[in-house]
């Protein structure tokens, strides 16, 4: 992926040099200090770089699909946005490598109130990979209390280290959860309805359960922030 400057006003940005975009410079001066940066250098030599296709701005790794997302962000981002969930990806993975602070925090949101959402493999792959720490551990956590193990393409994507981390987390869990089982067996659990808590057996057994779930939640979290202050 390479970036031309056509003008002092106008950019060419070509993929491989198959795909040839043009934006104008003002949007990526106003949102990336990236582009900011790069556009106060002096030019070494001759033309400065991105002014024509020989002197092309080498982005490295970039899709033409992220810098189509980009380039319909920067120009169409005030109005009504079709995005979907992938094209917020790729989004994020370009606003995040080129520092379009702004244009990647309006990702970060759009990808966390995603309906449906992302699931948790796949948010803590981002959240690594882009530094959002926000979603770390909770990520983790959904992980940790689903009942479907790892398939093999998530731990893949996940890689040994967090696999291992993950199995540490689910082990304490479980051990955790069999030392503190309660008393009477296969109790129902409910969704705690203060409204019509009457005090009769059936809402003291749905208060107890759901504070036992209230437990539960507590038990996990302290189990992740334990395990993920060991990285």
């Amino acid at each position: 992926m390479a970036l031309i400057i056509a003008s002092s006003q106008v950019i060419n940005i070509t993929t491989n040099k198959d795909y040839v975009f043009q934006v104008h410079r003002y949007f990526l001066e106003r949102d990336s200090e990236f582009f900011r940066d790069m556009f106060t250098c002096p030019p070494t030599s001759g033309l400065a770089d991105g002014q024509d296709e020989d002197s092309a701005i080498l982005l490295p790794d970039v899709t033409v699909h992220e810098l189509e997302c980009l380039i319909t962000f920067l120009y169409e981002g005030v109005y009504g946005l079709a995005f979907t969930l992938q094209d917020w990806t790729a989004l994020l993975s370009i606003s995040s490598r080129f520092l379009f602070d702004k244009v990647r925090d309006r990702a970060v949101r759009e990808i966390a109130e995603h309906d449906p959402p992302l699931g948790p493999v796949e948010r803590l792959v981002l959240a690594i990979k882009h530094d959002i720490p926000q979603w770390v551990q909770p990520a983790y956590t959904d992980i940790c209390v689903r009942e479907e193990p790892l398939t093999e393409e998530e731990a893949d994507k996940l890689g040994m280290s967090m696999v291992v981390r993950l199995a540490r987390m689910r082990e304490e869990l479980l051990r955790e959860r069999s030392q503190t089982a309660p008393s009477v067996p296969n109790r129902p659990r409910f969704a705690r309805n203060t409204t019509t808590d009457c005090g009769c057996r059936s809402c003291r057994q749905e208060r107890l359960a759901s504070d036992e779930a209230d437990e539960d939640t507590k038990r996990v979290t302290k189990i992740v922030e334990e395990v993920m202050a060991m990285q």
